[in-house]
């Protein structure tokens, strides 16, 4: 449970931005309660009959949560000292208030052979209630099992490996993180001016949509644990297909309904990968012990359908960052214009495909449809980079000695692209920002072309649109030093 008051009063003694004092007093104010409750109800069983162990659950679990707030502000107060709305001259009062509630009953069984072979299945069926009426309910089954193949006869005694197990498990898991009441026509106020009187209405603001449901995930992995030297060496490798189905987008609809998209269930992704883990561990003397981490995770991320196989999402500014998700490629991928580098002639420009308005120093763009006419559309912009690393690791070195404890930790990504779009504006002059020292290595003319990143002063076209320019190999590699003292009791 959450309760928040608070109040802010700026005097009309303090000045403001462009509102130098004396000005007019103000008040804002927020009262906000958020409850959130939730009830667990298991029942649990156990037995062992030889070899053979079992446990079994059975739960219910629910969950609410309300939340209400009511914001107020006051302006034009005619002093300072008595700071209660009732004494501003101009009020203004906002309320908000949601909910959102899950049910889920779910069975879970495990079972295990002389702790050799493992086998554990469940069943979870969830209810949100941010779905429609005909599909708040989802089922999420999963399986596993494990071999410890270390426990079996046929294995030579090696005073070396301490356990090799290998484990698979496939499961089904549920996303409901749309906000609330998305499944529902909104309502939003349309005010009019009838017969020289106010009145207050409303219309309809969004679609509904009561067959929305659960996005959900089919999951795959498998993996092989190797302990070796009485566990001071641990290897860990899992190899892991997910697949997501029934994704939660906004899908454009007919203008003709009265609106242009509604929230749906559409489009699948997949993500394949391998992640391998090694630690490491060791007690070299009675005060002195050592350990290490290295982890290395490699994914491929595809869209494999959206809403048909020739349909895409996009994200589109035309002066900022523009994501465009397409069948067959990774989510987000960025595109905008192919920079070419910078024109350095009026000949150049001439014998160049026509970009309207273009001057030398300004950007040089690829003609992506090879219509003769880079254009101020998205007809020329073509896939500029990828936002998805090919890997990330990461490394962790420490260990303790008495009273003291270290670490040092790294970590990076590894070939993957960002557009740094704050340069459209910190390296194009034209006299409303500061820039970047590096702006000294700008095209100034033929004879002085600067570094050839950098284009003129002179005008402002042809220069920050989204393209490969702004694009950057953002590959990294981070270190993180942590030293403390364990004190001992």
């Amino acid at each position: 449970m959450l309760n928040l008051k608070r109040r802010d009063f700026t005097p009309s003694t303090i000045s403001g931005v462009n509102a130098p004092a004396p000005r007019n007093a103000s008040m804002a104010e927020w009262n906000r309660e958020v409850v959130n409750w939730n009830a667990d109800l298991l029942l649990s069983y156990s037995k062992k009959i030889k070899d053979h162990s079992f446990d079994a659950m059975l739960g219910y679990t629910a969950q609410e949560e309300n939340y209400d707030q009511l914001y107020g502000t006051g302006s034009k107060f005619p002093n300072n000292e008595i700071r209660i709305f009732q004494n501003a001259e101009s009020i203004s009062m906002q309320s908000e208030k949601y909910s959102w509630s899950l049910l889920a009953y779910f069975a879970r069984l495990n079972y295990s052979f002389q702790d050799k072979y493992l086998l554990s299945a469940s069943f979870r069926r969830e209810g949100s209630s941010r779905f429609g009426v005909n599909n708040k309910w989802g089922n999420f089954p999963s399986v596993s099992a494990g071999w410890r193949i270390s426990e079996e006869p046929f294995m030579p005694d090696l005073s070396w490996l301490s356990n090799l197990k290998l484990r698979a498990s496939y499961g089904i898991t549920g996303n409901n993180a749309i906000g609330n009441y998305p499944s529902l026509s909104g309502m939003n106020s349309a005010n009019y001016i009838l017969g020289g009187s106010y009145a207050p209405g409303v219309v309809i603001g969004s679609f509904a949509n009561s067959q929305l449901g659960w996005e959900k995930s089919d999951a795959l992995d498998v993996g092989l644990d190797l302990s070796l030297f009485n566990n001071q060496f641990v290897v860990t490798a899992e190899f892991y297909n997910k697949i997501t189905n029934s994704m939660l987008l906004s899908k454009e609809i007919p203008i003709i309904s009265g609106f242009s998209s509604t929230f749906t269930n559409v489009g699948k992704v997949r993500n394949r990968g391998l992640e391998l883990a090694f630690d490491y561990k060791k007690s070299v003397t009675k005060d002195l012990n050592l350990r290490g981490n290295f982890n290395i995770a490699f994914n491929k991320n595809e869209v494999l359908e959206i809403r048909g196989e020739n349909d895409y999402i996009e994200n589109f500014n035309f002066y900022n960052i523009y994501n465009r998700t397409v069948v067959g490629k990774p989510i987000g991928m960025l595109y905008g214009y192919k920079c070419l580098g910078i024109f350095q002639s009026e000949e150049e420009i001439a014998n160049s495909p026509k970009q309207e308005g273009a001057i030398p120093g300004v950007y040089k763009y690829w003609d992506a449809n090879g219509d003769g006419e880079i254009t101020y559309d998205r007809q020329d912009m073509v896939e500029i980079g990828n936002p998805h690393p090919k890997f990330i690791w990461a490394l962790t070195v420490g260990g303790n000695y008495k009273n003291f404890d270290f670490n040092v930790l790294f970590t990076g990504a590894q070939n993957y692209d960002l557009m740094r779009n704050i340069e459209t504006t910190t390296l194009n002059m034209d006299g409303v920002f500061n820039v970047l020292a590096d702006a000294k290595n700008r095209w100034r003319s033929m004879e002085n072309p600067g570094n050839g990143v950098i284009p003129t002063t002179n005008t402002w076209k042809w220069e920050r649109e989204v393209s490969s320019r702004y694009v950057y190999d953002a590959s990294h590699a981070w270190l993180k030093k942590s030293i403390y003292r364990i004190y001992s009791s």
